[in-house]
């Protein structure tokens, strides 16, 4: 590479076909360039009449925010290929901090589009801080397809891979739906059983995952100003559910109604199967005298003479 000083203004900054960082703040760069100059200079390489930036896209803004007119770059030779220009892109990003999953996703896309054989982007990987695992880059390579809102949310911590890929699925709602996850803080489980309740209610009514979204019923909730996020969370779950398996809910319904009725005693407990999908019931009872465990009869006998344990049995 050769040091040169170059003027700002030949520097293209459309091109960012080696652009790997998802950070567009330059708020500090701009201080530390004040304060001290580049210290790393960017790396570019000639092309035609201008410059590309193979790595420093924030540097150069940086420079350009300060009102420099010229800057200190390191430049590759004009023949170096645009392999060997993507490896350095990479490494400069990958050797210095750990990348994120959007990050990864473009070094894999880059890679892909210059090497065309699966084992040679895998051995580049290694050679390059990336994760070596064919399966695995395949399915970080889908990130930059994705929606700019979900790939945030994605860098934040708000919703993982797995479930944003899930969410590709549900056409028209995907991206409501992230940001719904994101402003009710919801758990990695809790958005998955979100998302398979809007596919399997999809299915079982026939409708779309949008046209189920902007029911009234659900949008009330959504924007109901009198719930907190973590009840409006539950609440739309409760909804999702009850709508998804209505047998299951009923049944729980009829439990709960049977439980008032009874009046058992607070040693005294019926437990339905689980999920109400079975036909087992058990009957729990605890005591510490003989007399206590002679109301246990009363109880069976309260339990067998209820007209509503005949609709659950």
């Amino acid at each position: 590479m050769i040091f040169q000083n170059i003027p700002i203004k030949s520097i293209s900054q459309i091109n960012t076909k080696f652009k790997i960082t998802t950070n567009s703040s330059i708020t500090e760069l701009v201080h530390s360039v004040k304060d001290i100059g580049v210290i790393c200079p960017p790396i570019l390489k000639k092309e035609d009449s201008e410059f590309i930036i193979i790595s420093g896209f924030r540097r150069i803004q940086a420079c350009q925010s300060c009102g420099l007119e010229s800057v200190d770059v390191r430049t590759v030779d004009d023949n170096t290929t645009d392999l060997k220009c993507a490896q350095i892109a990479i490494t400069d990003n990958s050797y210095q901090r750990q990348l994120n999953i959007v990050e990864l996703s473009r070094a894999f896309n880059i890679l892909s589009s210059l090497v065309h054989d699966v084992k040679q982007i895998s051995k580049l990987s290694l050679s390059l801080n990336l994760p070596e695992n064919y399966n695995l880059i395949k399915k970080i390579k889908t990130v930059v397809a994705l929606p700019l809102n979900i790939q945030s949310h994605i860098i934040d911590n708000n919703i993982t891979l797995s479930n944003a890929l899930e969410l590709m699925e549900l056409e028209g709602i995907n991206v409501k739906l992230a940001d719904l996850f994101a402003n009710f803080k919801l758990s990695v489980n809790k958005q998955k059983e979100i998302i398979t309740f809007f596919k399997e209610i999809s299915l079982r009514e026939n409708k779309t995952a949008i046209e189920i979204f902007n029911e009234s019923n659900i949008q009330n909730i959504i924007n109901d100003s009198e719930m907190d996020r973590n009840q409006k969370a539950e609440r739309l779950r409760y909804y999702l559910k009850e709508r998804r398996f209505p047998v299951i809910i009923k049944a729980k319904n009829d439990f709960e109604e049977l439980i008032q009725s009874l009046k058992l005693s607070h040693n005294t407990k019926l437990i339905p199967p689980r999920d109400f999908e079975g036909k087992v019931y058990s009957l729990n009872f605890s005591f510490t005298k003989l007399k206590e465990l002679d109301e246990l009869k009363n109880s069976i006998e309260k339990i067998q003479s209820n007209p509503y344990i005949k609709k659950l049995i």
